[in-house]
C-alpha cells in the first residue's frame, strides 16, 4: 500500500473529469458533495441513470438535493452493454461510463466540499504486473487492486490496496501495484 498526496489538483482534476486516463478502471464507488450528493455505489447503474443508447451517456442528471444511488443487484459482466436501463442494471461500470456525468457534478465556481473516487484496476493489470515484477507472484491470486482519490479539506489523497485470495502470498502484488500507482500519478507532483 502507498498513500500520498498530490500537489497539483487542478491539472489531476483535469486529467481525471475531462481526458481518458481513468476510463478503463472500474468503479467500485464515486461519492461528490456539492450542493446535492452525487453517489455511485458499488460501481452499478441504477435504472434512471444511464439511457438505452449504447454510448453509455446520461440522460438523467441528479435531481437537486436528491443523491443518485445504485440499486441494483450484485452481477453482470465488466463491459457489458445492454439494450435498455433494466438490462443494465447489475453491470458493472467503467469510470469512463460515468465520467462525463463526475464533470458536471463539479464543473462551474463553487469547489465541491468532498470528493472520493475507489477505482480498481483494469482487467489484465495482475497479469501485466506480474510479468513484470522482479519478485514475481501468482497473478490468479489476485482479486482486487484498488485506489482511493479523495478530496477533503483542500488536499487531494492517493491510497493503494490490494486484496488477496491467500492472506499468506506475500507482498509483491501490493508492492507492485503501488509503484504503478505512483508512477500513473507522478505528472501531477507527488507530495509526502
Amino acid at each position: 500500500m502507498v498513500a500520498f498526496t498530490l500537489t497539483n489538483i487542478p491539472a489531476f482534476m483535469g486529467a481525471l473529469l475531462s481526458h481518458d486516463a481513468f476510463d478503463a478502471f472500474v468503479v467500485h464507488e464515486i461519492t461528490i458533495r456539492n450542493g446535492f450528493n452525487l453517489i455511485i455505489e458499488e460501481g452499478q447503474t441504477g435504472s434512471g441513470v444511464f439511457s438505452s443508447r449504447d454510448s453509455g451517456a446520461d440522460t438523467a442528471a441528479p435531481a437537486g438535493g436528491q443523491p443518485v444511488k445504485s440499486a441494483a443487484p450484485a452481477g453482470g459482466q465488466p463491459g457489458s452493454q445492454a439494450a435498455n436501463p433494466e438490462e443494465n442494471s447489475g453491470r458493472r461500470l467503467s469510470y469512463g461510463r460515468v465520467r462525463q456525468l463526475c464533470f458536471d457534478a463539479v464543473k462551474g465556481k463553487v469547489l465541491p466540499s468532498f470528493m472520493r473516487f475507489v477505482l480498481t484496476a483494469p482487467s489484465g493489470t495482475p497479469e501485466r504486473l506480474a510479468a513484470a515484477s522482479p519478485d514475481g507472484f501468482d497473478a490468479a491470486n489476485v482479486l482486487s487492486l484498488a485506489v482511493n482519490i479523495t478530496y477533503k479539506d483542500g488536499t487531494l489523497t492517493v491510497t493503494s490496496g490490494s486484496s488477496m485470495k491467500d492472506i499468506f502470498a506475500g507482498k509483491a502484488a501490493d508492492t507492485a501495484w503501488g509503484e504503478e500507482v505512483k508512477r500513473l500519478f507522478a505528472p501531477f507532483g507527488i507530495g509526502e
